[in-house]
């Protein structure tokens, strides 16, 4: 083949068309960045999660150390049974 019957006017006008390649370089950075944003939104929708089960728990530790501190109080005041197994022992009831 020769040069001069081969079509060059194609090649330039796509050379010409693609002369200044649109690369978008900034795309994938919006794309991090919305990434980062929903990252953060939901760690601080987790942490809110946590920090409210956190409070929760404490509450109810705080419940069931009264309760005990109660209930102890109440075993201190009720009527020792061991008076009562005692009588059971003595001699004349043999």
């Amino acid at each position: 083949m020769d040069n001069s019957t081969l079509n060059n006017s194609t090649r330039e006008f796509v050379w010409k068309i693609n002369k200044t390649p649109k690369m978008k370089a900034n795309t994938p950075k919006k794309e991090e960045s919305s990434v980062k944003t929903l990252v953060e939104k939901q760690f601080q929708t987790l942490s809110t999660i946590l920090f409210d089960k956190i409070h929760l728990l404490e509450n109810e530790i705080k419940t069931i150390k009264q309760q005990n501190t109660y209930l102890e109080q109440q075993l201190m005041q009720a009527p020792s049974q061991s008076q009562s197994e005692e009588f059971a022992y003595e001699p004349w009831y043999l």
